[in-house]
């Protein structure tokens, strides 16, 4: 199932490397949204002897684009009087941020602003840390489409699995929360996978999780941000159709795997062009 054929898919299969990420000329030439149509048509068509089809989504940075919590709280510690008398410079840049400044480390956030300071960096860290992960999860904008394409799937029959490093205990009522507010399914169809504990890593809860979600039927797709995620998914799942968000990720030096389908929204589209044809008489 997921060897979907096409021009984009044959360039990602030659080009695909180890090494450092694609330029945005070349990732441009990467996105394939007609996958996500695929996707519909592969759970229309589940056969019901290999189990109901389910298809998997993560939450921060591919349903939901994180930035739209992190901004804020950048936003608010600018304007602490304590940060701005210790940090003038930083508060008057972290005020006038956008969303397009944020990243997703603050680390990375600050160098882009001209701030490098290590004294900053652990003081804005630390801030935002204790608010990030929290209920403010609840306020998170989606992707384009996100909240219409899962409820498209889940209406053809697919249990919508969300699987998240985010954390029970801070977050799962605000994941909730969050996916009601946006328009996401959420019930009997539906399934919401988080850490027990924030001091899991991320991966080894995913691996953990797969066992369980195999037993809710065929993985049909796996939608995920971060790449060594993605390809574990992928190993696990191999008849599964793998669709990497093109969003922010870590800085784990994995890439997608040359099987995976990239995409920057949840937007569907056309087939990618055809390769042109080779005149074999010449």
């Amino acid at each position: 199932m997921r060897k979907i054929l096409s021009f984009g898919l044959l360039a990602l299969l030659l080009t695909h490397c180890a090494g450092p990420g694609p330029t945005v000329s070349e990732r441009s030439n990467r996105y394939d949204p007609h996958v996500l149509n695929q996707v519909s048509d592969f759970i229309r068509t589940q056969d019901p002897k290999k189990g109901k089809a389910v298809v998997v989504f993560d939450l921060d940075d591919t349903l939901f684009d994180a930035r739209s919590r992190t901004l804020p709280i950048l936003r608010e510690l600018s304007l602490e009087n304590d940060f701005k008398a210790t940090y003038p410079q930083a508060a008057a840049r972290l005020s006038a941020a956008t969303l397009n400044d944020m990243r997703y480390d603050v680390r990375n956030i600050l160098k882009g602003l001209g701030l490098d300071d290590e004294a900053l960096v652990k003081r804005v860290t630390d801030y935002w840390l204790a608010k990030f992960f929290s209920s403010r999860c609840e306020n998170d904008e989606p992707l384009a489409g996100a909240a219409d394409l899962v409820n498209q799937y889940a209406k053809l029959g697919a249990t919508v699995v969300y699987l998240s490093g985010r954390d029970t205990p801070r977050m799962g009522t605000c994941s909730e929360k969050s996916l009601k507010k946006r328009g996401f399914p959420f019930g009997k169809k539906t399934r919401l996978v988080l850490k027990p504990d924030g001091k899991m890593d991320d991966l080894a809860f995913k691996r953990q999780a797969m066992e369980t979600i195999e037993k809710l039927g065929q993985v049909i797709a796996v939608f995920e941000n971060e790449p060594r995620n993605l390809n574990a998914l992928g190993e696990h799942f191999p008849k599964a159709v793998l669709v990497f968000i093109d969003t922010q990720h870590s800085s784990a030096p994995d890439s997608p795997t040359a099987e995976a389908h990239w995409v920057k929204d949840f937007i569907p589209g056309p087939p990618p062009e055809a390769a042109p044809a080779v005149d074999e008489s010449k």
